[in-house]
C-alpha cells in the first residue's frame, strides 16, 4: 500500500515489527487507546512507535522519553493505529 505525499510521490516505512507487536497486544487486551509518535514526510504522518495508554504515575515519564526531537505525539485507538502501520509498511 504505502502512503502518497502531497507531491504525489509514494513511499513506505518499515513497520513490520510494529504491526506484529501491536496485533499481539490487541489480541490479548482488545481495543485500547495508545500514545503514538509520528513525523511528517511530504505532508503525511509517518507513525514510528506506540505505548499503551495507562493511567498511572509513570506514564508521563514514559511518554516524554519515547518522543524524538523531530516527532510529535498523538493518542489514537489501537486498531486504527494498526491499520496505519499496515498501510505505511508496503508500497
Amino acid at each position: 500500500m504505502g502512503v502518497v505525499g502531497k507531491s504525489g510521490k509514494k513511499f513506505a516505512y518499515d513497520s513490520t515489527d510494529l504491526v506484529n507487536n501491536l496485533q499481539k497486544e490487541i489480541d490479548v487486551y482488545g481495543e485500547f487507546d495508545c500514545w503514538t509518535t509520528f513525523f511528517l514526510r511530504d505532508g503525511v504522518r509517518i507513525y514510528t512507535s506506540y505505548l499503551k495508554k495507562e493511567m498511572d504515575h509513570s506514564e508521563k515519564y514514559k511518554v516524554k522519553n519515547m518522543r524524538k526531537s523531530n516527532e510529535y505525539l498523538e493518542v489514537i485507538q489501537a486498531k486504527n493505529l494498526l491499520n496505519k502501520f499496515k498501510k505505511q509498511n508496503k508500497l
